[in-house]
């Protein structure tokens, strides 16, 4: 974990401009460590940074960038929980269902975490 945060902080030197990306879905299998981020411009700047930082046994560090989405299974409690997140997020004046950051409302917490 600690060449996570080695790739943050030469991320964070590398954006023009101070940003944050936060890692969801965080997974270590074997010797890689998979998470998905919401913004493009960092998965830019982290694609850029592929075998640019070394590691302890004189190799690069790779780092691979791919477009998708986290896989979530859909049960009943499920259902529930995110019908009562989204009457917080529906307007009855317009209308309107705001799911503007819907994975990260505080009531989907727990699902939708950096694990």
């Amino acid at each position: 974990m600690i060449w996570i945060w080695r790739i943050w902080a030469a991320a964070a030197e590398s954006f023009t401009k101070p940003q944050l990306f936060i890692p969801h879905y965080w997974k270590v299998e074997d010797m890689a460590v998979s998470f998905y981020i919401e913004d493009f411009t960092a998965a830019e700047t982290l694609q850029r940074m592929d075998r640019t930082i070394g590691l302890p046994d004189g190799r690069k560090m790779i780092v691979i960038v791919r477009n998708g989405s986290p896989q979530c299974t859909v049960n009943e409690q499920l259902k529930e929980r995110m019908k009562l997140a989204m009457v917080k997020r529906y307007n009855p004046a317009t209308k309107a269902l705001n799911l503007e950051k819907f994975h990260a409302d505080p009531d989907l917490a727990d699902i939708h975490s950096a694990q």
